[in-house]
């Protein structure tokens, strides 16, 4: 599902490209926050509301979160090498 309604904005790893960073999204906000946003969209910005069931969002939301996870590890990790 993610591939299918997030990656042609926010590129398949979730980092960001025509759109925001979903992995910084999911750190910085609710699980609500995101599922709404997911659900109906953003007024005023490209972010259309997704054809997708609440199961589906949920998903991709777990999906994200164990990437962005994932993501602030490596970066800790090169930050402690790098000092």
């Amino acid at each position: 599902a993610y591939a299918r309604a997030c990656a042609v904005c926010h590129a398949s790893n979730a980092k960001g490209d025509k759109g925001p960073s979903l992995l910084e999204f999911v750190e910085r906000s609710t699980d609500w926050q995101f599922f709404a946003t997911t659900k109906w969209g953003r007024a005023g910005t490209a972010m259309a509301a997704q054809p997708l069931d609440d199961t589906q969002i949920w998903e991709i939301h777990s999906f994200i979160r164990h990437n962005a996870r994932a993501w602030s590890r490596e970066v800790a990790a090169k930050t402690q090498s790098a000092s």
